[in-house]
């Protein structure tokens, strides 16, 4: 699965290319890619919501690529949440 995203870093909108890489009952891991590079992040959201932890944020770790900043990855995963938990519209 690919989808675009965007991001607002200082001031700026930046559009990202986003890969769903791997997906099992315990983790999810994407593929970042920008005009200068690719990151792999993971995260734990599908065991949350498996357990019905709708509220709680996963953990969203970088795995791989050039080392970002926490504030970067943060916008970078809340984008990718709003993105997959969205309803889809009819």
């Amino acid at each position: 699965m690919t989808f675009q995203i965007k991001i607002e870093y200082h001031k700026r909108p930046i559009r990202l290319t986003v890969e769903q890489l791997y997906i099992d009952e315990r983790m999810e891991r994407y593929k970042i890619t920008a005009r200068n590079g690719d990151i792999v992040m993971e995260s734990n959201r599908p065991i949350l919501r498996a357990k019905g932890l709708k509220h709680r944020m996963p953990a969203w770790k970088q795995i791989d690529g050039k080392d970002l900043s926490t504030h970067t990855i943060e916008l970078i995963a809340q984008a990718i949440q709003n993105h997959v938990e969205a309803k889809p519209t009819k």
